[in-house]
């Protein structure tokens, strides 16, 4: 599975579009994706779609950055959690406010980078992503 796939609509980040990560993702083998392009989802319906296509098991989320930098990654659990998701972005974006340091979501996944969090404060819900890089 692949958890955090930036496309085009990440500025400056991602490179590719849905179409091409999608079939990527066929040649390698996949099963399951994630795509989760950086303080937006404008391109979410038309990758769930492309997979659904595809027998590929679409994950949605966003990753939550600050400038340049990650703060978390947000998994949706289902179209509720998507819509907690959205609905941070947007509120964020509206009120010109800066994104929570630690998100409040009832229907996601969060994930940190390794030494944003200490393990032992993680709820159930949180966890810390390890790059390979990292190992």
């Amino acid at each position: 599975m692949i958890l955090n796939v930036h496309s085009y609509y990440s500025l400056r980040y991602g490179v590719l579009s849905n179409e091409e990560i999608v079939r990527a993702a066929i040649e390698n083998g996949y099963e399951t994706m994630a795509i989760t392009d950086i303080n937006n989802s404008s391109g979410v319906l038309d990758f769930v779609k492309l997979c659904v296509e595809n027998n590929i098991k679409p994950v949605v989320g966003m990753e939550f950055r600050e400038e340049d930098t990650l703060l978390y990654i947000a998994l949706a659990c289902n179209n509720e959690g998507y819509r907690e998701i959205n609905e941070q972005i947007t509120v964020c974006n509206m009120n010109k406010t800066k994104f929570p340091v630690r998100p409040v979501f009832e229907n996601c996944y969060i994930i940190y980078q390794i030494g944003k969090i200490k393990v032992e404060d993680l709820k159930e819900y949180e966890y810390i992503g390890i790059r390979a890089s990292q190992r």
